[in-house]
């Protein structure tokens, strides 16, 4: 019998070669598949909670309105997709704006894969009707609550509205200023209130207290136990008790001593507290250009000079540095771990972060 026609037999009119093929590929697939469902993790739904500066009654949020999401329980690695074509964000706690007015299923997305989804409702906000507690009105002004003599301090309207009016109380060297933000320098140590009116209406005022002061200055005074100075090559030479007396009434006279300056203590600066997860997405919103340097410095004690250890390295960066870094590199950079170290007043004073550089097709 020929070998070569038993190897080229044909079953139901295809070669025995391409059935043994076939055999083959169901066999290979069936095991993919029953080793997927075995290693399947069940998916257990996320609980967020969703915050905003305004009060909502109906469930619905507002356009360009500042969102809070947080992801509640362990989950740390955490993707959300806004379903409005924006860049995606990492982490527990994110923050978002949405700009037009629709239903957004918002996506969240753990790292073994599991999906939750998120509806949020969003209308277009009013021009001229802004539902706001008037009893609570620190929280509406971002800003610090104390500065120095001559530095300039910026607050910002946390609400949305049609018009805003910046006033100092008491104090009408300064001038009612306009616009959802405002700078001013105080000349003079004290207490300053700052006052907001929202769409110039009076039952739309917030204030915010601000202590200012002044620049430290060494005390005047004389030193005691004055030593005169007495030429190099006269220091060896032994004086008579005539000549002592001589010299002593011109060192009681001499003018121009110098003066060692005291010890000024430093004035103690408040920072706003600010959690490893929000900062961890404000650093996010940094990478996607969102955010300007301003907007860190109440939470951080040295503002742009704060120290940040990146990847672990012996040599420090500045927090100006990182942001130049990560600027609008969102395509680029990915974070990892973001840890905030504080002081006893619990104010951040030093930075540690992780990060890698992504490498061809963004991976």
């Amino acid at each position: 019998m020929n070998s070569n026609r038993i190897l080229t037999r044909k079953m139901m009119g295809l070669d025995s070669r391409v059935w043994w093929f076939m055999i083959g590929m169901i066999i290979l697939s069936t095991g993919l598949l029953s080793y997927r469902l075995m290693d399947h993790e069940t998916c257990a739904p996320l609980q967020v909670t969703i915050k905003t500066i305004i009060h909502h009654n109906d469930g619905a949020y507002l356009t360009d309105e500042i969102i809070s999401f947080n992801a509640l329980g362990d989950e740390k690695t955490l993707t959300w997709d806004f379903d409005d074509n924006t860049p995606k964000q990492e982490g527990k706690y994110v923050t978002h704006r949405f700009s037009e007015e629709r239903k957004y299923n918002v996506k969240i997305t753990n790292a073994s894969g599991c999906e939750t989804f998120q509806p949020v409702l969003v209308k277009k906000a009013p021009r001229t009707q802004i539902e706001i507690d008037s009893d609570n009105g620190e929280e509406k002004i971002s800003g610090h609550t104390t500065t120095l003599v001559g530095a300039e301090e910026k607050f910002f309207a946390l609400v949305k509205a049609d018009s805003y009016e910046w006033n100092v109380l008491q104090h009408p060297k300064y001038l009612p200023r306009k616009g959802d933000s405002t700078k001013y320098v105080f000349s003079e140590p004290g207490d300053y209130t700052i006052e907001l009116t929202l769409n110039n209406d009076r039952s739309k005022k917030f204030r915010k207290m601000i202590h200012v002061d002044d620049i430290p200055r060494p005390k005047s005074g004389v030193t005691e136990n004055i030593v005169p100075l007495i030429p190099p090559g006269q220091r060896n030479i032994r004086k008579t008790d005539a000549e002592q007396q001589k010299i002593e009434p011109l060192v009681e006279k001499q003018e121009n001593t110098v003066v060692a300056p005291p010890k000024v203590e430093p004035v103690k600066r408040k920072t706003m507290f600010i959690s490893d997860e929000t900062f961890t997405s404000f650093l996010q919103s940094v990478l996607e250009g969102q955010k300007d340097i301003t907007d860190f410095n109440q939470y951080l004690f040295f503002e742009g000079a704060t120290k940040v250890q990146v990847n672990g390295e012996k040599d420090f960066k500045t927090f100006t540095w990182l942001y130049q870094e990560f600027k609008g590199k969102g395509k680029k950079i990915k974070l990892k771990t973001v840890q905030l170290l504080r002081d006893e007043n619990e104010n951040v004073f030093n930075i540690k972060i992780d990060y890698k550089k992504k490498g061809f097709l963004g991976l």
